[in-house]
């Protein structure tokens, strides 16, 4: 049997859920990593930041998943021309998060996490997906949002994360035929440079679109997104 959306989702509400998934996520991500203590050598001054065990540049990172101009933009935001995205002995893998992310429904998974050389304590990124009804549709506009973009049905910038919610029927449950994309910075004082966080996003959220055989419906832009409010 199909499974339906849950009446609590598809009912309204679902861009204030997923702020709220992924607020409540990034205080888990950068609060409760490493016991939410940097380890010792990153709190001691004049102590260089530990080396990347498995360090990659920007086009390579997320399995390959930024194109050139997305890879940039990462380098750009984040200061940095080295990353690592392994957790434990693992490294992210598109076809395996794909299989994964098409029948979960409105539980958000987690595709890649980035870490820089002068932070390896706590997440310089995380990109997360999830399913929603689209059935809902705006009527009213963002909320909190700092910056809108034309790209896919909505994109926007909110706190500490950027969305791009896009078309996509490749889920396997039943009314759950739009994927949000978001991606969390860690950055003292929030965004500060929201077109770049959206530039990474939504090179990030093609990929995926590409991988599951939406690239077509979603209708994503192939640069950067375009600015249209904020």
């Amino acid at each position: 049997m199909t499974p339906h959306a849950p009446r609590s989702v598809a009912s309204g509400g679902w861009r204030r859920l997923v702020v709220g998934v992924a607020s409540s996520l990034s205080l888990l991500a950068t609060g409760c990593s490493s016991g939410g203590e940097a380890p010792e050598e990153l709190t001691e001054r004049g102590t260089p930041a530990p080396r990347l065990e498995h360090p990659v540049p920007a086009v390579e990172v997320c399995d390959g998943a930024l194109s050139d101009q997305g890879a940039a933009a990462l380098e750009s935001l984040s200061g940095e021309t080295q990353f690592t995205d392994m957790e434990g002995e693992v490294p992210p893998e598109m076809t395996g998060f794909t299989e994964e992310l098409r029948p979960t429904g409105a539980n958000a998974v987690t595709f890649c996490t980035i870490r820089t050389p002068s932070d390896m304590a706590f997440p310089f990124a995380v990109v997360r997906f999830l399913w929603i009804p689209t059935s809902e549709e705006p009527s009213a506009p963002i909320p909190d949002a700092t910056a809108i973009y034309a790209a896919g049905s909505e994109a926007w910038i909110v706190g500490d994360s950027g969305f791009i919610g896009f078309p996509c029927s490749a889920g396997e449950v039943e009314e759950y035929d739009q994927l949000v994309g978001y991606l969390t910075i860690r950055r003292s004082g929030g965004i500060t440079e929201p077109d770049l966080v959206m530039e990474v996003l939504n090179a990030m959220a093609s990929a995926v679109a590409e991988e599951l055989g939406c690239a077509e419906e979603a209708e994503l832009p192939s640069g950067a997104p375009q600015r249209i409010e904020g």
